[in-house]
């Protein structure tokens, strides 16, 4: 069996950062690829890659398709030709505030980024996935992103653009998850929890980066063809869209 190979997205802080820290720990026979916009303004990242030799840095852009395909061309090389596991991590979040305050070019930057650079990534990274021998496509959503949850909610969420654009990235990966199936290709949405991140400095009730990683990952290496197009909340519940 030759390596496992992920390639994992927006990887210079939070929870990206800890995808390329435990796996390069946690599975050491794997090819880690690490994207971030500005790698060199990362330096836990940067000191990540000079200490563990199966971790491999590329400085791409997931709005860019030029950059997509160096980012393609780079996993291409490092992983021999395929992709095991896609973790589409990189994302941004608009400011917290009611969504009459909100102006509408917030929904078109959260886009680009949330969804478009997903699809993106996704699309450019099929050919090695198809190669690969797990062929997992690991969306990471957010809870906030489901219509039945925030409905539920006695109040207004702020942050308009941001939920908007993970319910959309939901929606496609049920569309997705209908035109590979036959390929045997698994994408799944999965929300990392209500994480300790620089965006969410000052809440309560959050979990470590750590946990969330920690239990991200039991979901990922437990995934088969009968987990595609699910929504999973971190603790593997399947959470209603």
């Amino acid at each position: 069996m030759s390596p496992p190979v992920y390639l994992i997205t927006g990887v210079s802080r939070g929870i990206g950062l800890e995808w390329v820290d435990d796996l390069t720990k946690t599975v050491p026979d794997a090819v880690v690829i690490g994207v971030a916009r500005n790698p060199e303004k990362a330096p836990k990242l940067q000191e990540l890659a000079s200490s563990r030799k199966n971790l491999h840095i590329v400085k791409g852009d997931v709005t860019s398709t030029e950059s997509v395909e160096h980012i393609i061309a780079e996993t291409k090389k490092f992983g021999g030709g395929k992709l095991d596991y896609l973790i589409n991590n990189a994302a941004v979040v608009d400011p917290a505030r009611s969504i009459f305050d909100t102006p509408l070019e917030d929904y078109a930057s959260v886009f680009d980024i949330n969804v478009i650079g997903t699809i993106r990534m996704i699309l450019a990274a099929l050919p090695l996935l198809r190669a690969g021998s797990k062929k997992v496509i690991f969306n990471v959503s957010s809870f906030i992103g489901s219509n039945t949850w925030l409905l539920s909610q006695p109040d207004a969420i702020p942050m308009a653009p941001y939920c908007v654009s993970k319910a959309a990235l939901n929606m496609f990966n049920s569309k997705l998850a209908k035109e590979v199936e036959k390929e045997g290709i698994i994408t799944v949405s999965v929300s990392p929890g209500y994480v300790d991140t620089d965006m969410n400095k000052g809440s309560t009730g959050m979990i470590t980066v750590q946990e969330s990683v920690t239990a991200q990952k039991t979901i990922l290496h437990k995934l088969t063809t009968a987990d595609n197009g699910k929504f999973y909340s971190h603790d593997g519940d399947v959470i209603p869209f």
